[in-house]
Protein backbone atom coordinates (compact mmCIF):
# COMPACT_ATOMS: atom_id res chain seq x y z
CA UNK A 1 0.00 0.00 0.00
CA UNK A 2 1.26 3.36 -1.11
CA UNK A 3 1.50 6.14 1.68
CA UNK A 4 -1.25 8.90 0.87
CA UNK A 5 -0.19 12.48 -0.22
CA UNK A 6 -0.33 15.29 2.27
CA UNK A 7 -2.63 18.01 1.79
CA UNK A 8 -2.92 21.48 3.58
CA UNK A 9 -6.15 23.14 4.67
CA UNK A 10 -5.79 27.01 6.15
CA UNK A 11 -8.89 27.33 8.03
CA UNK A 12 -9.91 28.93 11.30
CA UNK A 13 -13.36 27.32 11.28
CA UNK A 14 -13.26 24.30 13.19
CA UNK A 15 -16.01 22.99 11.81
CA UNK A 16 -15.42 23.07 8.24
CA UNK A 17 -11.89 20.83 9.24
CA UNK A 18 -13.94 18.40 10.72
CA UNK A 19 -15.77 17.79 7.66
CA UNK A 20 -13.05 17.69 5.00
CA UNK A 21 -11.20 15.43 7.34
CA UNK A 22 -13.84 13.08 7.83
CA UNK A 23 -14.52 13.01 3.74
CA UNK A 24 -10.82 13.01 3.17
CA UNK A 25 -9.46 11.27 5.49
CA UNK A 26 -8.95 7.54 3.21
CA UNK A 27 -7.60 9.93 0.46
CA UNK A 28 -4.80 12.39 1.99
CA UNK A 29 -3.21 13.06 5.16
CA UNK A 30 -4.89 16.55 5.71
CA UNK A 31 -2.84 19.42 7.17
CA UNK A 32 -4.36 21.69 9.55
CA UNK A 33 -2.93 25.36 9.19
CA UNK A 34 -4.94 28.28 11.00
CA UNK A 35 -1.96 31.15 11.47
CA UNK A 36 -0.91 32.99 8.23
CA UNK A 37 2.97 33.13 9.09
CA UNK A 38 2.88 28.93 9.75
CA UNK A 39 1.46 28.82 6.18
CA UNK A 40 4.95 29.23 4.37
CA UNK A 41 6.73 27.18 6.53
CA UNK A 42 4.51 24.03 5.54
CA UNK A 43 4.28 24.80 2.16
CA UNK A 44 7.94 24.79 2.30
CA UNK A 45 7.91 21.20 3.50
CA UNK A 46 4.70 20.39 1.45
CA UNK A 47 6.06 22.24 -1.89
CA UNK A 48 3.91 19.86 -4.51
CA UNK A 49 0.73 19.21 -2.55
CA UNK A 50 -2.47 20.27 -2.29
CA UNK A 51 -3.95 23.71 -0.45
CA UNK A 52 -7.50 24.15 0.36
CA UNK A 53 -7.58 28.24 1.15
CA UNK A 54 -10.94 29.08 3.24
CA UNK A 55 -11.78 32.68 2.07
CA UNK A 56 -13.04 33.69 5.03
CA UNK A 57 -9.88 33.08 6.89
CA UNK A 58 -7.86 36.62 7.42
CA UNK A 59 -5.21 37.53 4.74
CA UNK A 60 -6.15 34.28 2.34
CA UNK A 61 -6.29 36.25 -0.53
CA UNK A 62 -2.26 37.80 0.05
CA UNK A 63 -1.78 34.39 0.71
CA UNK A 64 -2.69 33.05 -2.53
CA UNK A 65 -0.83 35.98 -4.14
CA UNK A 66 2.33 35.18 -2.22
CA UNK A 67 1.83 30.79 -2.78
CA UNK A 68 1.17 31.29 -6.15
CA UNK A 69 4.99 33.49 -6.78
CA UNK A 70 6.44 31.62 -4.56
CA UNK A 71 5.51 27.87 -4.70
CA UNK A 72 3.91 27.71 -8.39
CA UNK A 73 3.37 23.39 -8.31
CA UNK A 74 0.69 24.60 -5.24
CA UNK A 75 -2.15 23.40 -6.58
CA UNK A 76 -5.12 26.13 -4.92
CA UNK A 77 -9.23 25.23 -4.14
CA UNK A 78 -10.27 28.38 -2.60
CA UNK A 79 -13.18 27.41 -0.54
CA UNK A 80 -15.62 30.29 -0.90
CA UNK A 81 -19.60 30.83 -1.27
CA UNK A 82 -20.24 31.65 -4.73
CA UNK A 83 -20.11 35.10 -6.80
CA UNK A 84 -19.21 36.99 -2.99
CA UNK A 85 -16.06 39.40 -3.71
CA UNK A 86 -13.08 37.04 -2.41
CA UNK A 87 -14.82 34.07 -4.41
CA UNK A 88 -14.40 36.26 -7.70
CA UNK A 89 -11.45 37.81 -6.63
CA UNK A 90 -9.85 34.10 -6.23
CA UNK A 91 -11.13 32.91 -9.55
CA UNK A 92 -8.89 35.72 -11.31
CA UNK A 93 -5.84 34.41 -9.48
CA UNK A 94 -5.06 31.49 -11.22
CA UNK A 95 -6.39 28.92 -8.63
CA UNK A 96 -7.38 25.34 -9.75
CA UNK A 97 -11.21 26.38 -8.48
CA UNK A 98 -13.04 27.93 -6.39
CA UNK A 99 -15.32 25.73 -4.39
CA UNK A 100 -18.43 26.22 -2.02
CA UNK A 101 -17.28 25.18 1.97
CA UNK A 102 -19.68 22.55 2.21
CA UNK A 103 -19.72 20.36 -0.45
CA UNK A 104 -20.74 16.75 -0.14
CA UNK A 105 -18.80 14.03 0.66
CA UNK A 106 -19.07 12.94 -2.65
CA UNK A 107 -18.34 16.02 -4.21
CA UNK A 108 -15.32 16.73 -2.67
CA UNK A 109 -13.77 13.08 -3.22
CA UNK A 110 -14.47 13.98 -6.95
CA UNK A 111 -12.53 17.31 -6.87
CA UNK A 112 -9.89 16.26 -4.91
CA UNK A 113 -8.95 12.97 -7.38
CA UNK A 114 -9.10 15.24 -10.11
CA UNK A 115 -7.04 17.73 -8.54
CA UNK A 116 -4.58 14.68 -8.33
CA UNK A 117 -4.65 13.68 -11.46
CA UNK A 118 -4.18 17.45 -12.80
CA UNK A 119 -1.50 18.00 -10.28
CA UNK A 120 0.56 14.70 -11.52
CA UNK A 121 -0.05 15.97 -15.04
CA UNK A 122 1.97 18.94 -14.14
CA UNK A 123 4.66 17.27 -12.65
CA UNK A 124 5.33 14.79 -15.79
CA UNK A 125 4.67 18.02 -18.21
CA UNK A 126 7.29 19.97 -16.10
CA UNK A 127 9.71 16.59 -15.73
CA UNK A 128 9.32 16.38 -19.97
CA UNK A 129 9.85 19.92 -20.48
CA UNK A 130 13.58 19.96 -18.25
CA UNK A 131 13.89 17.13 -20.28
CA UNK A 132 13.38 18.39 -23.75
CA UNK A 133 15.22 21.74 -22.96
CA UNK A 134 18.41 20.09 -20.76
CA UNK A 135 21.19 19.95 -23.06
CA UNK A 136 21.82 16.43 -24.70
CA UNK A 137 24.70 14.80 -23.73
CA UNK A 138 26.76 12.99 -26.69
CA UNK A 139 26.78 8.91 -25.70
CA UNK A 140 30.22 7.68 -25.73
CA UNK A 141 31.55 6.00 -28.57
CA UNK A 142 32.85 2.13 -27.80
CA UNK A 143 36.45 1.65 -26.95
CA UNK A 144 38.24 0.53 -30.21
CA UNK A 145 39.66 -2.25 -28.74
CA UNK A 146 36.18 -3.73 -27.96
CA UNK A 147 35.09 -4.07 -31.58
CA UNK A 148 35.96 -7.21 -33.32
CA UNK A 149 36.32 -7.11 -36.83
CA UNK A 150 34.15 -9.00 -39.29
CA UNK A 151 36.55 -10.99 -41.31
CA UNK A 152 33.87 -12.38 -44.08
CA UNK A 153 35.14 -9.52 -46.71
CA UNK A 154 39.15 -10.19 -45.55
CA UNK A 155 38.77 -13.77 -47.71
CA UNK A 156 38.59 -11.66 -50.93
CA UNK A 157 42.08 -10.35 -50.65
CA UNK A 158 43.62 -14.17 -50.86
CA UNK A 159 42.25 -15.02 -54.48
CA UNK A 160 44.91 -16.14 -56.68
CA UNK A 161 46.55 -13.25 -58.85
CA UNK A 162 48.94 -13.24 -61.61
CA UNK A 163 49.80 -10.11 -60.25
CA UNK A 164 51.69 -9.06 -56.76
CA UNK A 165 50.41 -5.05 -56.91
CA UNK A 166 46.94 -6.21 -57.03
CA UNK A 167 46.98 -8.94 -54.40
CA UNK A 168 48.63 -6.55 -51.71
CA UNK A 169 46.00 -3.80 -53.12
CA UNK A 170 43.44 -6.51 -52.49
CA UNK A 171 44.91 -7.37 -49.13
CA UNK A 172 44.88 -3.43 -48.29
CA UNK A 173 41.51 -2.87 -48.96
CA UNK A 174 40.48 -5.99 -47.29
CA UNK A 175 42.02 -5.25 -44.04
CA UNK A 176 40.38 -1.54 -44.57
CA UNK A 177 36.85 -2.96 -44.92
CA UNK A 178 37.54 -5.16 -41.66
CA UNK A 179 39.20 -2.59 -39.27
CA UNK A 180 36.46 -0.12 -40.41
CA UNK A 181 39.13 2.46 -41.18
CA UNK A 182 39.90 4.68 -44.26
CA UNK A 183 43.49 4.31 -44.52
CA UNK A 184 46.13 1.03 -44.81
CA UNK A 185 49.67 0.94 -45.75
CA UNK A 186 51.62 -2.18 -46.56
CA UNK A 187 55.31 -1.67 -46.65
CA UNK A 188 57.70 -4.95 -48.30
CA UNK A 189 60.76 -5.49 -48.22
CA UNK A 190 62.98 -7.05 -50.87
CA UNK A 191 64.73 -10.19 -50.48
CA UNK A 192 68.94 -8.03 -49.92
CA UNK A 193 67.47 -5.27 -47.42
CA UNK A 194 67.52 -6.29 -44.23
CA UNK A 195 64.86 -4.78 -40.95
CA UNK A 196 66.50 -4.39 -37.72
CA UNK A 197 64.87 -2.99 -34.59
Amino acid sequence: MSALPTSIIYTQNTTLLQRFSGFLHSRTLLQHVSEPEALDLVLHQNSSSLLFMDLCSPKSLRLIEETRATYSSVLIIALGEARSDPALRAATMDVYTVESPDPGRLRLQTLFDQAQSHQKLQNENRVLREALFAPATPQPEPPRETIVPSLHHFSRAFRRFDNVGEMLESIVEGVASCAKVSRVAVFALTSDEHYTF
